[in-house]
C-alpha cells in the first residue's frame, strides 16, 4: 500500500533504485506464494 501511494500520488518523489529493489527482491516471493495458494485451492 505504501509503494502504491507514492507511485499514484507522489510520483516526483519516486526513487528508481527503490522501485528496482522492490521488483528484484519482493515480487518473486509474492508470485511463489500466489502460485502455492492457487495450487492448494485446486
Amino acid at each position: 500500500m505504501g509503494a502504491r501511494d507514492i507511485i499514484a500520488h507522489h510520483y516526483f518523489d519516486i526513487d528508481a533504485e527503490e522501485i528496482f529493489n522492490i521488483i528484484s527482491n519482493d515480487l518473486e516471493p509474492l508470485l511463489n506464494s500466489i502460485r502455492n495458494f492457487i495450487r492448494d485451492l485446486s
